[in-house]
């Protein structure tokens, strides 16, 4: 258990860090914002055609987020499904976040982590979609992953970039070796054994992922643009306070935020526009 005093103090460090990084204007923030975005938009198109299927068919009554990263991602997943569900007569998901990361290599976390899940499950129907920004070893999505099994609830992940091939996460040698290297870290002065880091979850075989790279991609070129603008999101994660959810971030300035969100909208919108031409969608109805 985390008490006030140690919280403070983490969210003073946090903040400082934070204004150190962020950009000294809206409008160079702005601007910064749509490099990323430029650069992610292939990885966003390549995810979306993945998905429209899935989609039109109703498939997912859920799209569950994995904050801090992955919340502009989702974003632009919920805008699609909406477009998509609008159009195709189908109940549009419902959205949630759970804050995912590296801290749910702590044992505790993970279980607060299980809790929040299970109030979820009464809530999910059908099956749920994960969205990330980038899966990297897989730890973290692993023990989502485990998290949605335990409680018996089908689901499917999308990531706009991978490391590994998708095959690979279903073996659960990425997890091991991402373990590792989370086993020589501390988080919230809280040291991780080698065998509290990872539960041993693997991604389950009838689990589909879904993600934005294309063969012959660099890796790390999609997911992490969204990575690096910590102000956009408009959220903090809660290592210090071993929440399942995530926090406002109190010094992200709102036009930032809400530029971002804009924008990801916006790329929803071209994207599907771009799949789904004005003259077929009226040829289907």
């Amino acid at each position: 258990m985390t008490v006030m005093g140690e919280q403070r103090d983490f969210y003073n460090i946090k903040k400082e860090g934070f204004l150190f990084e962020r950009q000294a204007s809206v409008q160079d923030a702005v601007q910064d914002l749509e490099k990323h975005f430029t650069e992610a938009r292939p990885g966003l198109r390549q995810l979306a055609e993945g998905l429209q299927d899935s989609f039109r068919a109703g498939t997912y009554d859920a799209i569950v987020g994995e904050d801090r990263s992955g919340r502009l991602p989702t974003l632009f997943v919920r805008r699609f499904a909406e477009r998509v569900a609008n159009d195709g007569g189908q109940k549009v998901p419902q959205v949630f976040f759970v804050a995912g990361g590296r801290h749910l290599s702590i044992p505790e976390q993970r279980d607060v982590l299980q809790e929040y899940i299970r109030t979820l499950k009464s809530r999910i129907q059908r099956r749920a979609l994960l969205v990330t920004e980038y899966i990297a070893r897989g730890v973290s999505t692993g023990h989502l992953a485990e998290s949605f099994e335990k409680e018996g609830i089908p689901f499917d992940i999308a990531a706009v970039s991978l490391d590994c091939p998708p095959e690979d996460y279903y073996t659960g040698e990425p997890q091991k070796h991402g373990a590792a290297i989370a086993s020589d870290l501390t988080y919230g002065g809280r040291e991780v054994s080698k065998g509290e880091a990872w539960s041993g979850a693997s991604i389950p075989e009838d689990a589909k992922i879904f993600s934005g790279d294309n063969p012959g991609d660099s890796k790390m070129v999609h997911g992490l643009r969204f990575h690096n603008v910590q102000e956009a999101h408009g959220v903090w994660t809660t290592p210090a306070t071993g929440e399942a959810t995530t926090i406002r971030n109190w010094w992200a300035r709102p036009e930032v935020v809400r530029a971002a969100r804009e924008k990801i909208e916006q790329i929803a919108d071209e994207i599907y526009e771009e799949l789904y031409p004005k003259e077929e969608i009226a040829k289907a109805a």
